[in-house]
């Protein structure tokens, strides 16, 4: 028997032996990428293992097959190929518009792409005494895809800090056009109950990383991110009023929400009254996330509309700005926390 057709026996089996759907075609998908890649063979029974994990992940808020879990879980079983795993602070974000804000704030930037083809940018935190590795990572928007390249990111790097940075429209008065949101909590608004007498609330709520929320609290009162922020005009921040910072709950869902009074807004002014913004993320980086106990994370977005007056004009203008507002927040906080850990000694 070649190595191929062992290969795809030994695959299968793990396939039906888990209940994937569709064994033979996740079969075929690994395959075709061990061969792209030199034919490096991964341990099988490793392989099966991040298959279980990410595609649980991924189906427990889509219907997605194995065969696409694939694509993300491989990248960590192949062997090592000398690329460097573990830096400070890595950085989600779902728009090129968000990872180039990141960018604005570092130093020796160098492009990686790894064995799937996800292209991340590799520099070092400025203005920052330790000089902190960040890796950014630009994803694709909504909960599904964030889910996947979340967990794929985390096979392939050990951070100790995982963010999330990017743009929201604000749902309240006080979260304004430019206002940085650090959130305490996402809640999945889509989760629910039909019934026969309609529609009943399930909310999930996802809690960001303790330590890290009170880190923002401090960075956010004492205002020491301007000093980040005001290194680059794009954060229009140069000026003697500081933007307004809230650390308080958000909510994230699959709908581009630009009417208040639409069911769905009402539907999460109803059960979710507290959130200040809306974004569609923050849920999938959560779920992957979770199953990291341990890892310090935070979700930072900066208001770039209100939901219900939202155009076309107003993204144009506010959404660098709110990105790159978000981004010197996110990356100072973080900057702050692994100078000070819990228990910790202070680097500064």
């Amino acid at each position: 028997m070649t190595s191929e057709k062992r290969l795809l026996m030994l695959l299968a089996e793990e396939a039906r032996g888990r209940g994937w759907e569709r064994g033979d075609r996740f079969s075929l998908t690994v395959l075709d990428i061990i061969k792209a890649h030199n034919n490096r063979l991964p341990d099988i029974h490793v392989l099966a293992q991040r298959m279980d994990r990410t595609f649980c992940i991924v189906n427990s808020i889509s219907k997605r097959t194995a065969a696409e879990a694939a694509t993300y879980a491989l990248d960590g079983v192949l062997p090592d190929d000398g690329t460097e795993t573990n830096v400070d602070i890595a950085v989600m974000t779902a728009m090129q518009l968000e990872a180039a804000a990141v960018t604005l704030f570092l130093e020796d930037l160098s492009e990686h792409v790894d064995r799937i083809g996800t292209i991340s940018r590799r520099g070092r935190l400025r203005h920052s005494r330790t000089h902190r590795s960040v890796v950014v990572v630009h994803g694709d928007v909504g909960n599904n895809a964030t889910a996947a390249l979340t967990s794929q990111l985390l096979t392939t790097c050990t951070p100790r800090i995982l963010l999330f940075v990017g743009v929201a429209g604000g749902l309240k008065d006080a979260a304004s056009q430019g206002t940085v949101v650090a959130a305490t909590d996402i809640y999945d608004y889509s989760a629910l109950k039909e019934g026969k007498r309609g529609p009943a609330a399930r909310i999930k709520t996802f809690s960001t990383s303790y330590a890290l929320r009170r880190r923002a609290d401090v960075v956010a009162h004492d205002e020491s991110w301007l000093t980040l922020a005001r290194t680059v005009p794009q954060t229009r921040t140069q000026g003697s009023k500081a933007p307004s910072v809230l650390v308080k709950p958000i909510v994230a869902g699959p709908v581009l929400l630009a009417d208040l009074a639409s069911g769905t807004g009402e539907w999460i002014r109803a059960h979710c009254d507290d959130a200040v913004a809306i974004e569609m993320e923050g849920v999938g980086f959560s779920l992957a996330t979770g199953l990291h106990p341990g890892l310090q994370t935070l979700v930072v977005r900066g208001i770039s509309d209100r939901v219900d007056d939202k155009t076309m004009s107003n993204d144009e203008r506010w959404q660098p700005i709110a990105a790159a507002r978000a981004a010197a927040f996110a990356l100072a906080t973080a900057d702050a926390y692994l100078a000070s850990p819990p228990g910790g000694t202070d680097e500064r």
